[in-house]
């Protein structure tokens, strides 16, 4: 039955994974709307709205648009203002250059929620409203707007799912902490039953106030168990996460030396989550790209020039791993006109150093232009964490005094077991157990995946072994001894402690003899010649047996 529900289960996840494509359009840039449901990627032509960094994009399952932002509008996939939808915040909006200056999420089939930072006194304020995309003939309607979540926030707004595939975690960073600097971050979840839940942990490098005025983005890996964070120029961190608490931890760090200070305006993993790369973009100079390999023991230590702009001036912005498996690098002109009509794209980013594949103005937007900034998107391809169970084992069958092996091997060393009752086993606490009752017994497993929820953590297995206690010893009548692993021991099956051995030879001469046999003659002891052999055997509780066995090669 669990292998059956193992097939079914890798065939929902299959038409799930398949189906995961709220993230395959980009909206960015002077109206591109770039394309991942074709290979290779498209241009959609309809967009007549403009961002400089802070756009956002929701597709269906399928792919098909239903809602796009750059901040300020707020339009359909009729590329139509959303109904409902009156931009009302007060003060100066995200519309131009704030790194992750708008998102949007799904939290249901049909709710979606639309956050927004704008500026206000003492940093941004993340303002948030609902839309209803079933509503008005599948246009969308907007029916909460204008709702305050959290004040003094640094450009940095990102999303990744909850363990249970359900909710979403939103991550903002606040600006200043009592009017200091601050390594405090924000942690919202998000309920689709509309329920918003804040909670703050400080932790990390205080950031640098000035330069988050115009901060690089905050970026979490595919596998969303870690995130980066440009802390000051120069100056990356990285931070594990847990989707299932939304604790944060410091994993390391990348702090270049003030005479090769760099700014990484922006970053992004590989799919893998081995590489990190770097943009650099100053606008004097060419632009750069780093690769660092968070596997080293030395992060900083293994950085690596992967690619560069053809000329001065020419900047690196955005970076983001696309659905295809590829990063695609936002490039802009230090120059006016600043907004040029091409990105620039890392090809193999799994891959170490310059088997990478950088390639500088990799794709071409022509007939449109971007500035470098590109659209804030969650991880769709993330569902729930699924707990590695309890496995018991099949069944077995022993003879009294003899042992077996329970469970399956722990392929995550992640695991913590328990087996009951103890009697009889050597080690009640591990993954694969020998068992020796004297009777038939069950034994129950539980089992907790140290990764997981508390919630669905425990996993429960059980097995019977049933020991018998009338097996009746099998005596071989053939040895051949030709090495191929056969026939090539005096194997008596069901053997006993105890059980003697004499093995003569035609003429009636001891070749061997042993007083508790243990299925190892002859083992490569002693080169026997072909022929007949006699044995007599005492098994404890059938006593004595005499036969012949006969030996070739």
């Amino acid at each position: 039955m669990r292998i059956l529900l193992i097939i079914i289960t890798l065939i929902t996840f299959s038409k799930i994974a398949l189906g995961q494509k709220e993230g395959n359009l980009w909206f960015f840039g002077d109206s591109v709307l770039m394309n991942f449901n074709t290979n290779p990627p498209s241009l959609v032509d309809g967009v007549s709205i403009t961002s400089q960094e802070s756009s956002s994009i929701l597709c269906d399952s399928e792919g098909n648009l239903k809602l796009y932002t750059e901040g300020w509008h707020l339009l359909n996939k009729n590329h139509q203002t959303v109904s409902g939808w009156n931009f009302p915040f007060v003060g100066s909006v995200s519309a131009d250059n704030r790194a992750q200056g708008s998102i949007l999420i799904p939290l249901s089939d049909s709710l979606s929620f639309l956050g927004i930072l704008h500026s206000g006194s003492g940093g941004f304020f993340l303002r948030y409203s609902l839309i209803d995309s079933l509503e008005n003939n599948g246009l969308g309607r907007v029916f909460l707007t204008d709702f305050l979540l959290e004040d003094s926030l640094t450009e940095h707004l990102a999303a990744v799912r909850h363990a249970d595939g359900k909710r979403w975690w939103v991550l903002a960073h606040k600006k200043s902490d009592l009017w200091t600097k601050s390594n405090r971050f924000v942690k919202i979840l998000l309920g689709a039953n509309k329920s918003f839940e804040s909670s703050y942990q400080n932790i990390g490098m205080k950031h640098v106030e000035s330069f988050y005025d115009y901060g690089a983005p905050l970026i979490f890996n595919d596998q969303a168990d870690m995130f980066s964070v440009q802390v000051d120029f120069g100056t990356v961190e990285f931070y594990s996460f847990d989707r299932c608490t939304g604790d944060i931890q410091v994993f390391g760090s990348i702090i270049k030396p003030p005479s090769t200070e760099t700014d990484y305006f922006s970053q992004a993993f590989s799919p893998n989550g081995r590489f990190f790369y770097g943009t650099q973009g100053v606008p004097t100079e060419k632009g750069k790209v780093y690769q660092y390999d968070l596997w080293s023991d030395d992060i900083l230590g293994s950085e690596t020039l992967v690619g560069e702009t053809s000329k001065d001036s020419m900047s690196f912005i955005h970076a983001k791993l696309a659905p295809n498996g590829k990063i695609y690098i936002g490039n802009e002109n230090g120059k006016s006109p600043y907004r040029v009509d091409f990105m620039s794209v890392i090809h193999n980013p799994n891959l170490l150093g310059a088997a990478c594949n950088f390639e500088y103005a990799g794709f071409s937007l022509a007939p449109y232009t971007s500035g470098g900034g590109l659209p804030n998107i969650p991880n769709y391809r993330l569902g729930k964490l699924i707990a590695q169970e309890a496995e018991a084992g099949p069944g077995k069958t022993i003879c009294k005094g003899e042992s077996t092996q329970l469970g399956i091997p722990d392929t995550t060393g992640k695991m913590a077991y328990y087996w009951s009752p103890s009697d009889g086993l050597d080690f009640p606490m591990s993954a694969q157990p020998t068992a020796s009752p004297g009777v038939t017994t069950t034994y129950y497993l539980s089992a907790i995946d140290r990764t997981m929820c508390p919630e669905w953590a425990s996993s429960f297995d059980s097995v019977t072994v049933t020991v018998k206690s009338d097996c009746a010893i099998e005596i071989p009548s053939l040895l051949s001894l030709n090495g191929d692993g056969i026939n090539d021991l005096f194997e008596i099956k069901n053997l006993k402690p105890g059980t003697q051995l004499q093995i003569t030879d035609y003429l009636g001469r001891r070749i061997f003899y042993s007083n508790n046999y243990q299925n190892d003659w002859p083992n490569g002891s002693l080169i026997l010649s072909q022929g007949v052999y006699f044995y007599w055997v005492e098994d404890p509780q059938e006593g004595a047996m005499a036969g012949r066995v006969v030996v070739v090669r």
